[in-house]
């Protein structure tokens, strides 16, 4: 016989018997491990020791018993919920000649319900809709996600927490909802069936030997009633059909309430409430109808209206903070990136615009006839295709190529050289242009580069340094010089106009950027949507003639020539929108948005203003307050279909016009509101919404708190403070 003292599986110390039921005895015990652990401050650990009492059973009987002590461990080790006694550990006990299996289950510190209703009487109707709220969430998770009936559903198979929660225990003749247990159930059904369970609170079916989901339904109607009515259920009538009588000992019951224990206790399984998710659908139904807000129209209004402003303003302050902090700043370059690749080519190559490349190719031309240098494109193969291209007259030939050495003769005033304000190598040093070059044929290479490599924008100025005097950019000063030669008017003052158009400066803190170095005059650079931005020939395709005099007329006249090698070796490659691109192919992209952007044919990429931008975030994230979503299946919805259909009007807005929406600041509005859905779907139950359930539970749980005190002598053998009883 165990005792007091007596330590199981080196670990358990039993502290007392609590209680004795059907196939156990249970012990109040103690985790001698956890108790170590704690290190001495005096932390304890109970835990309900479960073991059978082999001396109750006798042939037959024991091998049975010992099964279903064996399956309510398997079951219980398949659960994990707030409200279903949880499962710590099991063993097999050496008694005797016989191992004996044993049940360690956690502690659920409250009064047995069936204890409480004894003390306290008829519970209100509030109360009532909450437990059964309660119950209905944990029926639903045994019978759909897990396929398990309890069987045994009675007030004394719950513990009432100090926080008014109800906690399952005791699932010693659960049945796993199998195939075999179903077919089972349909043929000939279980002749023991009857045998198990409580008989005030079976099912007729259950008793016949077919039970099945809704006979738990059955039984929690008949608690709920017991709860109402404070009568045991010996003193309740019953009807021919074995139905109780019970209306006379609950008259004030609201007519929905009633009508849906009548429809959970009814005989007939056919007409018996269907399942746990139809008994929350009503429950909500009943509390919505029976415990509106008790407050005035205005009150409400005026209520709800400032919850969802202030909210809103959270949810707003949230992700408008997170992006001045360069939070969002990342994701939303990433947004850019793809709608820059996805937009479809419809400009084709810019044709006012011809890249004469000098490929690896070209570059073994040269070596094999002696006259490469230092640079990729030597001063006899230059001098060599200017002759060539400028009969042809140009509008602007612009060499993209480092160069020191003095330009051969007959470059002419058309061409346009660069320099370097600070190289990759060392931003110290500065590579001066070709000597003997006028200021208007000078423009610096440099491109603003961002966080992440990528460059989304470009220089207009901001050189003017020693060795590299001009103050504008290369791609500027090309741009400049085709326009003026159609007559487009340029003013250089606080701001650049082209063509009366102002190209507004972009500063940090703008756009789509927080965290740049906004040195210089910047401004966002619009790309073709043709790649590589212009038709493009190589050096020798021009310098070997293979290209007839009549098509190189037609492809140079009064067109921008742009010089510049696409050799790795040069290490020329820099990452943009679309992927990695050679230096000459980024200047072309630059120079044609420029001379689009003066001649109306395609404007600049546009943002809303930050405040705007605020407002906006603040409006949508006040509209998805005021939209209530109470289903998962209208949760999902109210993600899936804003979200979709803002990424389609992005992109559409995008490529129609280039206007790029906030949309990684209101995709993350849409999903921080999906996640408060989320939350209070899962989490809050829907009875602890409302106003009229609210007052009935903060006197519930003060009294409950208050008989927490009860039976705490561990020498009373009437314990109403207990752990899981079975």
């Amino acid at each position: 016989m165990l005792k007091s003292g007596d330590l199981l599986n080196q670990r358990y110390k039993i502290i007392r018997q609590i209680a004795s039921g059907g196939f156990s005895l249970i012990f109040e015990a103690q985790d001698i491990y956890q108790r170590n652990f704690s290190n001495g401050f005096g932390l304890q650990s109970s835990k309900a020791v479960k073991i059978l009492k082999i001396f109750h059973y006798s042939g037959h009987q024991q091998p049975e018993a010992e099964f279903l002590f064996r399956r309510e461990i398997a079951l219980l080790k398949q659960l994990s919920h707030p409200q279903i006694v949880k499962y710590i550990d099991d063993f097999d006990l050496v008694i005797g000649q016989s191992l004996v299996p044993c049940l360690v289950l956690g502690k659920a510190v409250g009064v047995n319900l069936d204890d409480w209703l004894r003390q306290n009487g008829a519970i209100p109707e509030a109360l009532a809709l909450d437990w059964l709220s309660q119950c209905a969430n944990i029926l639903s998770y045994l019978h759909v996600e897990k396929q398990i009936i309890h069987l045994d559903i009675k007030p004394s198979n719950f513990i009432l927490t100090i926080s008014g929660e109800l906690v399952l225990i005791d699932f010693g003749i659960a049945r796993p909802l199998s195939e075999t247990f179903i077919a089972k159930m349909a043929d000939e059904g279980d002749p023991q069936a009857h045998r198990a369970g409580t008989h005030w609170y079976m099912a007729p079916e259950q008793f016949a030997g077919r039970p099945n989901p809704r006979s738990d339904l059955y039984a929690l109607g008949r608690t709920i009633i017991q709860a109402l009515a404070n009568q045991p259920p010996d003193q309740i009538a019953e009807d021919d059909e074995g139905g109780w009588l019970w209306d006379e000992f609950a008259p004030h019951l609201s007519p929905a309430l009633s009508s849906l224990l009548e429809d959970m206790t009814t005989h007939a399984v056919a007409h018996r409430l269907a399942d746990a998710r139809t008994l929350t659908r009503r429950i909500d139904h009943i509390i919505q109808t029976y415990y509106a807000d008790p407050r005035s129209p205005l009150v409400q209004y005026v209520h709800n209206a400032t919850r969802a402003i202030t909210t809103s303003l959270l949810i707003t302050g949230l992700v408008a903070g997170g992006k001045f902090l360069g939070l969002l700043q990342p994701l939303e370059l990433y947004v850019y990136d793809q709608l820059v690749r996805l937009r479809p080519d419809t400009e084709g190559p810019d044709p006012r615009m011809l890249i004469i490349k000098v490929t690896p190719e070209d570059l073994r031309r040269q070596r094999e006839l002696n006259i490469r240098d230092s640079s990729s494109l030597s001063n006899i193969a230059l001098q060599q295709l200017l002759a060539k291209i400028q009969p042809h007259n140009p509008a602007v030939i612009g060499l993209d190529i480092y160069r020191e050495d003095p330009l051969p003769e007959g470059a002419g005033p058309s061409l346009i050289a660069g320099c370097s304000i600070s190289s990759n190598e060392s931003p110290d040093h500065q590579i001066p242009p070709p000597p003997g070059l006028a200021i208007s044929q000078v423009g610096f290479f440099d491109m603003p580069f961002d966080p992440d490599g990528r460059i989304r924008r470009q220089f207009l100025g901001g050189g003017g340094l020693e060795h590299c005097d001009p103050t504008y950019s290369f791609s500027y000063q090309v741009a400049k010089a085709y326009l003026k030669k159609h007559n487009v008017q340029v003013i250089e003052d606080e701001h650049i106009e082209l063509n009366n158009r102002v190209l507004p400066r972009l500063r940090n803190r703008q756009a789509l950027y927080a965290n740049i170095s906004d040195s210089g005059y910047q401004v966002f650079l619009n790309y073709r949507t043709y790649r590589n931005a212009a038709q493009s020939v190589s050096l020798y395709d021009i310098l070997d003639d293979r290209i007839s005099p009549d098509e190189l007329a037609s492809i140079i006249t009064n067109k921008i020539i742009l010089i510049g090698t696409t050799d790795a070796t040069f290490q020329d490659d820099h990452e943009t929108p679309y992927g990695q691109k050679r230096g000459v192919i980024i200047q072309a992209h630059k120079i044609s948005h420029l001379i689009n952007l003066s001649l109306d044919e395609r404007g600049n990429i546009s943002f809303l203003p930050r405040l705007i931008e605020v407002s906006w975030i603040f409006l949508i994230s006040l509209l998805g307050i005021s939209i209530r979503l109470k289903r998962p299946i209208q949760l999902f919805l109210g993600l899936a279909f804003p979200s979709a259909l803002f990424l389609v009007v992005t992109y559409i807005a995008f490529i129609l016009n280039g206007f790029f929406s906030p949309t990684i600041p209101s995709l993350l509005v849409i999903f921080l509101l999906a996640g408060m859905n989320l939350v209070k779907l899962n989490w809050l139950p829907k009875s602890h919404r409302h106003i009229g359930y609210k007052v009935h539970r903060k006197n519930f749980v003060a009294k409950a708190k208050s008989n927490m005190q009860i039976s705490t002598d561990f020498d009373n053998k009437k314990h109403t403070l207990s752990d899981e009883i079975g």
